[in-house]
């Protein structure tokens, strides 16, 4: 059987003349369609919604965008010939900033998703070209009961770099998935355009009968459309009873009271942080109610020169509340860099935990020592238990670290290697809310200075292994070090002093 190829002006919402849902076909027959939208005085020749359709002699569900069912409605349907992502252009997305493009990306979403009659896909990725994307509601990214199946591979959301998406309402987050599964955001401009709402910019947030779980947020950047006015986002990225997610290669530069919010209603565990940039005022903290084993590695936290309600920089910060959500497993934040931006210091710890087990501060760099000096600590651990301090440079005068126990809980396993101090003061405060073990090894300070500079407390309780950074005997604390870790000596004190 021969085919016949037919140029189509454009698909369409209704019927009108010159649509692809005004056109009946015939087996075999295929149709080349130009654009979505009809072409109007001022429009374009392609909105990127064309493409080649072939006649299905089987009706299928009209989806809006790869099956086209003509009216009257009868025996078959258009199918748009392809494979691969799905744009959401072909739905009828513009991307002008100007139309509500919301119906047209949820169409699409759906399609992926897996949750229109008759579906087919088992994931897959939805692509937007470059444009602005304008959302007066969420882009709803929930599992559906397809992606519990064998087969699923999950679904992509994709940018491309140049996508940006455009929150214009007051009360619903820009991408919602409660609960998300294996959903990917990769490549987007996500901006807060609507300055009365106070909600979450993304939520990702799961729900009592399912976790979010296995999610990937990519070279996004969380921006903002408008200055700060009124009521400040609670966060730009919610991983409330969220599971093994991971951000990468994100920034975070709008205004809110978090920028990534972890516990809000009760857990969330196994969550990695990679190669981020937080730039802005974050009135609770950058990062806020880290969950149990949240890795942080490789970001950058620097406080804005702009500040809002006077509130300058961001602060890392565990529930202040630990009776409620109980306390945080294994902590850690690798190789970050911790500084400021513009004139404004950052009045508040860089690094606040609270009931952490198992907390890691390793290889970071916290402070500016060319800007203005903070008026307080600039970590701060409170009830902490397994607390490694490992090679970081605290380049600022003043209180460096703050051991505190505000929830009458001490802090205990204690151990400060191999760090870095500015000289000037003293470094360290708090010896009163440890509770024991306790060890400081090869510190030092600007300038050749010594570890006593730390003013360690001679404990009759805790082993204390101390000495300058070029201490000559470095052979007898490692030997007395050893022996402590294996038990073989214990309430031991080794000072020395000297070049």
């Amino acid at each position: 059987m021969s085919s016949t190829i037919t140029v189509v002006d454009h698909i369409g919402k209704t019927p009108e003349a010159g649509s692809l849902r005004s056109l009946h076909g015939q087996p075999g027959q295929v149709v080349v369609v130009q654009r979505f939208w009809p072409k109007s005085p001022q429009g374009t020749d392609d909105d990127g919604g064309g493409g080649l359709f072939a006649w299905d002699p089987v009706r299928s569900f009209d989806d809006g965008g790869t099956v086209i069912v003509p009216s009257p409605r009868g025996p078959g349907c258009w199918r748009r010939i392809g494979s691969g992502p799905i744009s959401v252009r072909w739905f009828g997305a513009r991307g002008n900033g100007v139309q509500d493009d919301l119906p047209f990306i949820q169409r699409a979403v759906d399609v992926v998703r897996g949750v229109l009659p008759g579906a087919v896909r088992a994931g897959g990725t939805v692509f937007f070209p470059t444009g602005t994307y304008r959302c007066n509601g969420s882009i709803r990214v929930d599992a559906s009961t397809i992606a519990t199946e064998p087969g699923w591979i999950g679904i992509v959301l994709d940018g491309g770099g140049w996508a940006a998406l455009v929150q214009s309402s007051d009360h619903a987050p820009l991408v919602q998935g409660n609960p998300a599964l294996y959903v990917t955001l990769r490549g987007f401009r996500l901006v807060s355009g609507n300055t009365a709402y106070a909600g979450h910019l993304v939520d990702l947030q799961g729900t009592a009968a399912a976790d979010s779980s296995n999610n990937l947020i990519e070279q996004c950047s969380f921006r903002e459309g408008l200055q700060p006015s009124g009521a400040l986002p609670l966060s730009l990225l919610r991983l409330d009873r969220c599971l093994y997610t991971t951000v990468r290669g994100c920034e975070f530069a709008a205004h809110a009271e978090a920028g990534i919010l972890g516990r809000d209603t009760a857990y969330s565990n196994a969550i990695a942080i990679e190669n981020c940039l937080f730039y802005s005022a974050f009135s609770k903290g950058a990062i806020y109610n880290a969950g149990s084993h949240w890795s942080i590695a490789r970001c950058w936290f620097t406080a804005s020169s702009d500040s809002h309600d006077g509130t300058y920089g961001a602060t890392y910060d565990q529930d202040t509340q630990p009776p409620m959500l109980g306390a945080t497993y294994q902590l850690g934040f690798f190789q970050c860099r911790f500084g400021e931006a513009g004139a404004a210091s950052c009045g508040r710890p860089w690094i606040s935990a609270h009931e952490v087990r198992g907390l890691t501060i390793s290889g970071c760099a916290l402070g500016n020592p060319a800007g203005p000096q903070p008026g307080g600590p600039r970590v701060v651990i409170d009830g902490c238990l397994g607390v490694n301090l490992t090679g970081n440079v605290l380049v600022e005068d003043g209180v460096q670290i703050k051991f505190q126990n505000t929830h009458q809980s001490a802090s205990g396993g204690i151990a400060i290697l191999g760090n870095l101090f500015a000289q000037g003061q003293t470094p360290i405060t708090g010896w009163e809310a440890i509770g024991g073990g306790f060890c400081a090894i090869g510190n030092g300070g600007m300038n050749n200075t010594l570890d006593p500079a730390l003013h360690l407390p001679a404990s009759p309780t805790a082993p204390i292994v101390t000495g300058p950074r070029s201490d000559p005997e470095g052979a007898l604390l490692s030997l007395v070090t050893t022996l402590a870790n294996l038990g073989l000596v214990t309430n031991a004190t080794v000072e020395t002093s000297g070049p």
